[in-house]
């Protein structure tokens, strides 16, 4: 699954005059997808404009997601590791007041999480609608694609609930797709 998105997400991204790619994934784990879209992306581009973002919340994780792109030969300079729940810690993601965005969002956030979405009514990421407390497919889908440049490329994988399941999310996925945000 990781090859296969990818493949499909760096094939997706324009690279044509762009000083550098930046690539996101919020619950990073041990880096695996970041690294297989920063090969796939190195075919098109040289690597060393390639900037990977992520954020994992787990310390032991995080760290072998970090070892994980430095063993893989990415500049240090090009790597930017937070270690702190993604849905909760939106702040390093601006810089000078500036929210920072990704050519490409990847990720495969943990199936149907709780989370306190009543924290969460005003927030910007999730202008589409709240996900249940029960689930948090769709805020972490909401946060990737809050992030993601106007001509990015996201490719997530979540559990086949989110196709069917009706109530807060049978309107955030109507919300997406009015607007244009699932393909």
């Amino acid at each position: 699954v990781s090859d296969l998105i990818s493949k499909v997400v760096a094939n997706s991204i324009s690279v044509k005059r762009k000083e550098s790619i930046k690539i996101y994934d919020p619950t990073a784990g041990s880096g695996s997808l970041l690294l297989n879209i920063g090969k796939e992306l190195s075919k098109k581009i040289d690597s060393n404009y390639i900037e990977y973002y992520a954020q994992e919340l787990i310390t032991e994780t995080y760290n072998l997601s970090r070892m994980n792109l430095v063993m893989k030969g990415i500049e240090a300079s090009n790597i930017f590791v937070e270690n702190s729940d993604t849905l909760e810690n939106d702040n390093w993601l601006y810089k000078d007041n500036e929210k920072i965005c990704f050519d490409a969002v990847v990720s495969n956030p943990p199936y149907s999480a709780h989370w306190n979405p009543e924290k969460y009514e005003r927030d910007p990421r999730f202008n589409y609608g709240l996900a249940p407390s029960s689930k948090a497919d769709y805020a972490f889908l909401q946060h990737g694609l809050h992030h993601l440049k106007d001509d990015g490329v996201m490719g997530i994988v979540l559990p086949h609930g989110v196709l069917f399941r009706g109530g807060e999310e049978g309107v955030i996925r109507k919300n997406l797709v009015d607007n244009n945000h699932i393909e």
